[in-house]
């Protein structure tokens, strides 16, 4: 049986046989219980790392409290741990549609951070079901060749926003694949069986699977 410590790291892994016949409680991407994957520092890493980069791994980061000031309430939203090093808070959302009404909101959780800690924030959108509408994307979003995210084509509240979907990373999805791709690839793909994915032999989806197991069947 896979356990935790207390600091969420893994101790013990399912074996290979266990790991593809079982099958998650929840859907991956549906429910609070995914909101709590984020909470586990392997998957904070392969944020941090991804998001970040420049060397910083997910140690500089804590998990910050996720009500805000006027009782909004993130999925999550990582601290750095050193203020002086001027590092962006990172926030992390997943989101079943993305809609006007939504955005709204993300701006409103990036300028309470920034009230907060003077740095504007990077805001991470895990995107389930695409957008509202085609309209909606194409007037407000960008997609470069090169990236696995969406882009808001002009923000002043906020450093970076990267809304990703299954439609973004499509490109990259193959066997093996980048630690956020994979990471992506779980949440928007909503399978309770890791054998229902053609890239089921990805060692980080496999680690993924095996955090899940145990955070959704606590």
């Amino acid at each position: 049986m896979t356990a935790f410590t207390r600091d969420n790291a893994l101790c013990n892994a399912l074996d290979t046989e266990d790991l593809y016949t079982l099958s998650l409680p929840v859907i991956p991407g549906n429910d609070s219980c995914s909101k709590a994957l984020l909470r586990i520092d392997y998957i904070k890493d392969i944020i941090i790392n991804s998001v970040v980069g420049d060397g910083i791994c997910g140690s500089a980061y804590y998990n910050g409290p996720t009500e805000q000031n006027d009782n909004k309430r993130t999925d999550i939203t990582y601290y750095p741990q050193d203020r002086t090093k001027n590092l962006a808070s990172i926030i992390v959302e997943i989101q079943k549609k993305v809609t006007h009404e939504f955005i709204v909101r993300l701006m409103q959780y990036s300028l309470n951070v920034f009230v907060q800690t003077k740095i504007l924030p990077i805001v991470i959108v895990i995107n389930i079901d695409g957008f509202s509408s085609k309209h909606f994307c194409e007037e407000n979003f960008t997609k470069r060749d090169n990236e696995p995210y969406y882009i808001l084509s002009s923000s002043l509240w906020t450093k970076q926003v990267h809304i990703y979907n299954a439609d973004s990373i499509a490109s990259l999805i193959q066997v093996p694949m980048p630690k956020m791709i994979a990471l992506i690839h779980f949440l928007t793909q909503q399978e309770k069986h890791i054998v229902a994915l053609d890239e089921y032999m990805d060692s980080t989806l496999q680690k993924i699977y095996r955090i899940a197991f145990q955070i959704f069947t606590c």
